[in-house]
């Protein structure tokens, strides 16, 4: 099957420092296209990450 569509990608994300060892980086996504396909429907991602320095 030959591909339809152009997949692409939206991100979003910002650090949030804590304090001076911990700082937190909420991340969103959203794929349009996933697969190169105009069938299919969007997806959504969100990832929290957590950094500790020690």
């Amino acid at each position: 099957m030959v591909p339809s569509g152009t997949e692409g990608n939206i991100e979003i994300f910002y650090r949030l420092r804590l304090n001076d060892r911990v700082s937190l980086t909420p991340d969103l996504q959203s794929i349009v296209q996933p697969v190169h396909s105009r069938n299919s429907n969007g997806l959504a991602v969100g990832t929290l990450r957590a950094v500790f320095e020690f």
